[in-house]
């Protein structure tokens, strides 16, 4: 009789061993598919960013420097951008600039573009074109080529840090010479969210 009570109990055992094993690996695997459901949606949720259908709106402080027929000068400028994803990773829109040096002040205003590489993680290098028409305090006015190479980082998936190189092309109007070469190159540090 304790024979046959001591197998019972063994088998009683080992049937329990046996459920909570099974449920342990119930519970990894659903661990498991949680995790990947998770991780494909965070990863969803970062390439967001830069797919069609959102709008980024942002802001900048960066150098200026003007290079004139062999002379140049610098000055600050501050510049905003409002921009929509036609596609994924392109975006068209506008941005506004304002210049400002030792009394002199100007603004210029135009449509540009931008195309993100890629996106790796939270980095995304891009290039962009902008064409300006600039205006200053003195009531002259020219227009401007801008092309632009930079970096942005996410800090979260809506907010990201700018860091870009630009390079500009000065003609037209009556600010200047028209036999003047004048580039502009700036170093702009900024805020973009994406909406």
């Amino acid at each position: 009789m304790n024979q046959s009570l001591r197998k019972k109990t063994v088998g009683l055992f080992l049937v329990l061993i046996n459920l909570l094993c099974m449920h342990s690996s119930a519970q990894q695997k659903d661990k498991t598919i949680l995790g990947m459901i998770s991780q494909r949606n965070a990863q969803s949720d970062q390439q967001a960013n830069l797919t069609q259908g959102f709008f980024e709106v942002g802001g900048s402080l960066g150098f200026h420097n003007t290079f004139k027929n062999g002379d140049d000068y610098s000055h600050l400028i501050l510049s905003f951008v409002s921009e929509y994803f036609v596609i994924d990773r392109l975006s068209l829109g506008g941005q506004f600039s304002h210049y400002s040096t030792r009394g002199f002040n100007e603004t210029a205003i135009g449509p540009s573009g931008k195309y993100y590489f890629f996106q790796k993680d939270s980095f995304a290098p891009f290039g962009g074109l902008a064409v300006l028409y600039n205006n200053s305090n003195d009531f002259r006015y020219y227009f401007s080529t801008k092309a632009t190479f930079g970096f942005k980082y996410f800090v979260t998936p809506a907010v990201g840090i700018v860091s870009s190189l630009s390079w500009f092309h000065l003609f037209g109007g009556n600010r200047f010479d028209s036999r003047a070469t004048l580039n502009r190159v700036s170093l702009e540090m900024g805020l973009s969210v994406h909406l």
